[in-house]
């Protein structure tokens, strides 16, 4: 019997172990597939420059990737960004209506002319491809804000990102972060138009505004979370301010113009997704209700996950997807949350006896009545 066992767990073991090359083979096939669009605009590119073929693109694109020991994403970016550099219109669209008093005085001084137009560099434009690249397969606002910050911001040095959506009445919801702790996002989940923090003159002017902790404080502001530095930059969409993008430094530190127009074009990259979230089915729910779903999961004690439905085309649930899981969730294997998070059941235990446990999720999402297990081993 105990060998039995032991050959057992060795399976399951093994089991796990393929599932997860497999999940991280996936992963890599979608980074590749957010990636193909870019080096296909470089071949494309290349072809009409140097008037030979696609494949023969492709080749001078991976004899300059050898020669510069770069890889052939960014040497495509790179490209992309010397052929049609990103340009900035530095014309200030309309905010969103509201009475808020910033205490601060208008800095018109600063404001650019109406026609002025600014372009980045190549190698940030480069990088801006490549960011919208990764931000437009977000899933979700929190995942946005993580994914701004990876392939956008960290290279400049910043170490958390919030992102917000302005509100009707002039307050801003903080709908998505990364690198901030998780009480700080609760705190200021959302900020009545009438405090003085400086998102809001952003999100009132419609305008970047960069503060360091000092300027903050001489101003009488809320400085939200760590650091000495912040950019607070309007998501703009046509003509109005979709939200405020907040980009935050461990010190203070001088940002040359080009820097700062890179920075504004990623804000418009993460509104025009975080837009998309938005619109798309349930997304104002889901987007307005993320920041409640984790504050309560990190007030549970235990293990506890927020499970949603899978469904085919016709509607069936065909899995069950761990979206959420408290800090401190641990299963039976030992997996914790970050490990927990995003997967799905059958993938995590496909040995198990689901059909049970899978009847009473359901009713209870169709009926709203509790569904209790007392005993069901999972692995």
């Amino acid at each position: 019997m105990a060998s039995s066992r032991g050959s057992s767990h060795r399976g399951d073991a093994h089991l796990a172990e393929t599932v997860s090359r497999l999940r991280a083979e996936l992963d890599g096939l979608r980074a590749r597939q957010r990636s193909q669009a870019i080096i296909e605009q470089a071949k494309g590119l290349l072809a009409g420059r140097l008037a030979c073929s696609p494949e023969e693109a492709f080749e001078h694109l991976a004899a300059m990737s050898q020669h510069t020991n770069m890889k052939v994403i960014d040497v495509a970016a790179g490209l992309i960004g010397i052929a049609a550099p990103v340009t900035v219109p530095a014309t200030r669209p309309s905010a969103p209506h509201t009475e808020i008093d910033l205490g601060v005085p208008r800095d018109d001084a600063v404001e650019l002319n109406a026609s002025t137009v600014v372009s980045l560099p190549p190698e940030l434009a480069a990088r801006y491809h490549l960011s919208c690249a990764a931000m437009a397969a977000a899933a979700d606002a929190n995942e946005l804000a993580e994914t701004m910050w990876t392939h956008g911001v960290q290279q400049l040095g910043a170490h958390a990102v919030m992102l917000t959506i302005v509100e009707p009445d002039g307050a801003v919801r903080l709908v998505g972060a990364h690198g901030l702790p998780a009480t700080v996002v609760s705190a200021w989940h959302r900020v009545p138009g009438s405090l003085k923090v400086a998102f809001l003159r952003t999100a009132a002017e419609g305008r970047p505004w960069w503060i360091s902790r000092a300027e903050a404080a001489a101003l009488g502001y809320e400085f939200i979370g760590d650091g000495q530095m912040r950019a607070c930059l309007p998501m703009r969409l046509a003509d109005h301010v979709l939200g405020v993008a907040v980009v935050m430094w461990p010190q203070a530190l001088d940002v040359d113009a080009a820097t700062r127009s890179y920075l504004q074009t990623m804000a418009d990259a993460a509104g025009r997704r975080l837009s998309a979230l938005v619109r798309a089915a349930d997304g104002r729910h889901a987007v307005a209700a993320a920041h409640w779903i984790d504050t309560v999961l990190h007030a549970l004690p235990g293990s506890v996950a927020l499970l949603c439905p899978v469904r085919d085309d016709s509607g069936d649930i065909l899995d069950w997807c761990l979206q959420r899981c408290s800090p401190g969730a641990v299963d039976s294997t030992g997996r914790t949350a970050a490990e927990l998070t995003g997967r799905r059941l059958l993938e995590l235990y496909p040995h198990a006896p689901l059909k049970a446990l899978f009847a009473g999720y359901r009713d209870t999402l169709t009926t709203g009545e509790p569904f209790e297990v007392n005993s069901l081993r999972l692995v």
